[in-house]
């Protein structure tokens, strides 16, 4: 195997991944009227055509296995007018297939690109919503100091009876009833609004983390043009030959009764043994 098909294999994963997983990321990119709708329409069309591509060479494969240098030569011959037929469909699908994945770039990209502002933009609200809680929850511990201090005076732990006991007037223990009144129900504020901050900065980590998969999910899925070379070259150069085949004739000149397979074995192994490292690479 060579990096292009190992690329190749990994590409069309990630592609088979990211159609999988593209209804997660709807909802978040919705929010933000970024659409996947195209990207998800490549990604299939690309997967299909890599299928049909598959299908293509799995039966070009099977057609050159059958060649058999003991072969009459009309049999011989008949097997290769097939595979030149093959040779040529393989080549359309595979030019259909690199225009798919060319297109998929395309719309990967751009949805990257829109991602981009709205990563900072989550990154930032994240960064205020932590500060709120904070601020929130030192709110929160001064509020709890002062009617702890409250709750100490009502029950005289800081002398208070003492002076009430004394000729301190009833209108401090009511003062002190309506501070504690007032903390309490700036607790239950503060805890209330605590509690709905803490839930939105939850949402907009999940919302982080979900925009920090698509990103990458685009990235890996606009990689399998790069990796399609080598199989284009192959492929060209079975053109080549094809096209030669086809201008051979009912008969070979130059050749013996019953060597028909053998002029064409001679022809096409070389360059049919580098194409089949490409077998079982595409999905079929």
């Amino acid at each position: 195997m060579s990096a292009d098909t190992d690329n190749t294999r990994a590409a069309l994963q990630n592609i088979s991944n990211f159609i999988r997983a593209e209804p997660s990321y709807v909802n978040i990119t919705n929010q933000y009227n970024i659409s996947l709708a195209d990207t998800m329409t490549t990604s299939k069309t690309t997967y299909s055509d890599a299928t049909t591509l598959g299908q293509e060479l799995a039966a070009l494969f099977a057609t050159w296995n059958k060649l058999q240098l003991n072969d009459s030569d009309e049999a011989a011959e008949f097997t290769i007018r097939r595979m030149v037929v093959q040779i040529d469909t393989s080549s359309e699908e595979l030019a259909r297939l690199k225009q798919a994945s060319n297109n998929l770039n395309v719309a990967a990209n751009e949805v990257i690109g829109d991602l981009e502002p709205v990563s900072q933009q989550l990154h930032t609200k994240l960064d205020t919503e932590q500060r709120q809680i904070q601020s929130l929850q030192a709110s929160l511990a001064a509020t709890a100091q002062e009617i702890n201090h409250i709750h100490d005076q009502l029950s005289g732990s800081s002398g208070f009876w003492d002076g009430f006991l004394t000729g301190i007037t009833a209108g401090i223990y009511s003062g002190l009833r309506d501070k504690l009144s007032k903390q309490n129900a700036l607790r239950s504020m503060y805890n209330s609004q605590l509690q709905q901050l803490q839930q939105t900065s939850q949402q907009t980590q999940r919302d982080i983390q979900t925009i920090n998969q698509v990103s990458p999910a685009l990235s890996s899925v606009n990689k399998l043009d790069a990796s399609l070379v080598s199989l284009e070259n192959s492929m060209q150069t079975l053109a080549t030959l094809a096209q030669k085949t086809e201008h051979d004739g009912d008969r070979i000149t130059g050749t013996e009764n019953g060597k028909v397979a053998q002029f064409y074995y001679n022809r096409f192994n070389k360059d049919m043994t580098a194409l089949l490292e490409w077998q079982n690479v595409f999905p079929t």
